[in-house]
């Protein structure tokens, strides 16, 4: 197929504004950057999809239905690879243009729903040349086939080590020390005794959080600002779509000559199951997706981060140069979505067409 004007990223609204405010259809898109070109990827792809992606999770070659009483619930389906990998044909046009044609092709894949009578999810093969890929494979997914962590994971899994497949990928770990020696164990009570202010700090922030995101969904709203306009369907109007990339050798340099120290263990998340079940309750259902729609649309911007693996993973025996990922469907104008990979951290920012200038951010 061949890649519209990019200016054609406008969807139209009318009922599918209604369906998908009542739906919160959103989908999550992860995106591959390759260091060599796609060629030859026909004789991988078949194989790759039946043995690897689709045992990983029976939702891949699953579609919801409605039963009787009104309730979803997942049924498998025959599975039709063809319907679901597609291969966009860019016109001919000099290397600094085809980046632009990527951005029109990701704003069509945000803004177009999957359809629900078929497979929750695509795979886009873009074998051209990009200014940071040789190549570059999309996956898009249905977001009710699991949360953010989930589906990464499940993707995780259908990759390998560049280096050495037989090998398996490790990820950052936080290793607690041991108390071996006299002297040290003192320097534990210590740590211990310190740590004693974020355990009742952690105690009273859960019940806080959790009654701020409550009010956040009913009757707080922030101000309008530069980057939120407060309009209605959002999620339908076109988007840039901006990566930039860090050294963690770099950032932690920086950490140390600040004296930043980490503190992951004092943060908390609460979460809303995004995913369906087997079998929900209809009016769960909705109530889950008003909730959460009302509270991203109450929102200036959203923030997510994935920890990826050390070492430079493989698809189809093709290193993978660059990973990062964007959720499509949200009513906000401006997401983050940030992912490590490879000693690198990459940052992702979407926002409504006109916020950002993609190529001064990416600079």
């Amino acid at each position: 197929m061949t890649l519209p004007a990019i200016d054609v990223c406008f969807r139209h609204s009318g009922p599918n504004l209604a369906r998908r405010e009542a739906s919160l259809d959103s989908a999550i898109l992860v995106v591959l950057e390759f260091e060599v070109p796609l060629d030859d990827w026909q004789s991988h792809i078949r194989s790759l999809l039946e043995h690897v992606f689709l045992p990983v999770n029976p939702r891949f070659s699953s579609i919801m239905v409605t039963d009787e009483s009104g309730a979803r619930k997942w049924k498998r389906a025959k599975v039709k690879l063809e319907d679901h990998v597609h291969v966009p044909e860019f016109p001919s046009s000099p290397l600094s243009e085809n980046d632009d044609f990527l951005q029109g092709y990701f704003c069509r894949l945000a803004l177009e729903p999957l359809q629900q009578s078929r497979l929750l999810w695509e795979v886009h093969m873009i074998n051209y040349r990009m200014t940071e890929a040789a190549g570059t494979v999309v996956f898009n997914l249905h977001h009710s086939l699991g949360d953010g962590y989930s589906i990464m994971g499940a993707l995780i899994s259908c990759l390998s080590r560049a280096d050495d497949p037989s090998l398996p990928l490790t990820f950052p770990t936080s290793k607690a020390r041991t108390c071996s020696t006299r002297g040290y164990v003192g320097k534990c009570k210590l740590k211990c005794l310190r740590t004693l202010p974020r355990v009742f700090a952690s105690v009273f922030n859960t019940p806080w959080d959790f009654g701020w995101s409550l009010l956040k969904s009913t009757c707080l709203v922030d101000d309008q600002t530069p980057i939120w306009s407060r309009q209605d369907g959002i999620e339908f109007r076109p988007l840039t779509i901006a990566a930039v990339s860090f050294s963690l050798g770099e950032i932690k340099q920086v950490k140390s000559r600040l004296r930043v120290v980490d503190c992951e263990d004092e943060k908390l998340f609460c979460s809303v199951p995004h995913g369906a079940t087997a079998r929900d309750d209809k009016e769960i259902q909705r109530a889950r997706a008003k909730y959460i729609h009302r509270t991203l649309k109450n929102s200036s911007l959203t923030i997510t981060h994935v920890v990826g693996p050390y070492e430079k993973m493989a698809l189809m025996r093709r290193p993978i140069k660059g990973l990062y990922y964007m959720v499509s469907g949200a009513p906000r104008n401006l997401s983050v979505c940030i992912i490590s990979y490879a000693g690198k951290l990459r940052i992702n920012v979407a926002a409504e067409k006109g916020f950002i200038l993609y190529v001064w951010f990416q600079s």
